[in-house]
């Protein structure tokens, strides 16, 4: 896990407490294909409402790991 904390905590706020944290609740971060993965994961992504032609975008999903999506809202 060490080296996925240490990329975690390359993230502004997040420190070592905060980066173990979250690997540890996450576990295995190789299913995610790309970056935004893990935030949909957790819920840290707008929701979006289609309809016809208009975009319509709202607050965050607020879906998954209710721990993990705190975690780097505190650290802010």
């Amino acid at each position: 896990m060490a080296l996925v904390v240490s990329a975690l905590r390359c993230i502004k706020g997040i420190s070592t407490v905060s980066a173990f944290s979250i690997a540890a609740e996450i576990k295995d971060f190789s299913h995610f294909s790309d970056a935004c993965s893990p935030m949909s994961f957790v819920g840290l992504v707008p929701s979006k409402s289609l309809s016809g032609k208009s975009v319509s975008r709202g607050k965050i999903t607020q879906t998954g790991n209710v721990y993990v999506r705190t975690l780097p809202v505190e650290a802010a």
